[in-house]
């Protein structure tokens, strides 16, 4: 069994926890350096505390198609909806507004509408991009809808996933 002596940040090991005791160190060595009051009834202290809680958004994506199979019946609508395709978990302490930038592949997409959130974002080149609300705080599973819309060019036939997302936020 390992004996070494450790120091009380140390023996905490998460950083919070380690910034508390250092507040409340300080805390105390303040009351400890504090002249003595001249009443023996009672002696009081007052210490100020600040803290700054800076914003953070992070996104992971869950699942994306490989790929993207075009029908016939596809290019004769001109479009494909496509619900529910790709997913993402976002980890937020604000309700900042997202930005998406949308980049997909020209050669047979004409534009792409991108709806999550309750918002949609339509682009017609390929990294333009818009925002859309975001409403909640904490940890989100988020479900991304597309609306491909196929250009003269497009041909049935099995293609790579064409659309990319970079989701970011705003702050």
């Amino acid at each position: 069994m390992d004996r070494t002596p450790r120091s009380f940040a140390a023996l905490l090991g998460n950083r919070f926890l380690r910034i508390i005791a250092s507040l409340v160190l300080a805390a105390a060595a303040l009351q400890l350096a504090a002249p003595a009051r001249a009443s023996a009834a009672s002696s009081k202290a007052e210490v100020r505390v600040r803290a700054v809680v800076l914003s953070y958004f992070r996104t992971s994506a869950v699942s994306h198609p490989a790929g993207l199979q075009v029908s016939d019946a596809d290019i004769a609508r001109g479009y494909m909806d496509l619900p529910q395709a790709s997913s993402f978990e976002f980890a937020s302490n604000t309700r900042n507004p997202l930005s998406v930038a949308v980049a997909f592949d020209p050669s047979f997409i004409s534009k792409v509408g991108v709806r999550m959130l309750g918002d949609e974002v339509t682009v017609q080149t390929s990294g333009g991009g818009s925002t859309v609300r975001n409403s909640h705080i904490g940890n989100q599973h988020v479900a991304v809808t597309y609306r491909l819309h196929l250009n003269s060019n497009a041909r049935a036939g099995q293609y790579a996933w064409p659309v990319g997302l970079q989701i970011s936020s705003l702050a």
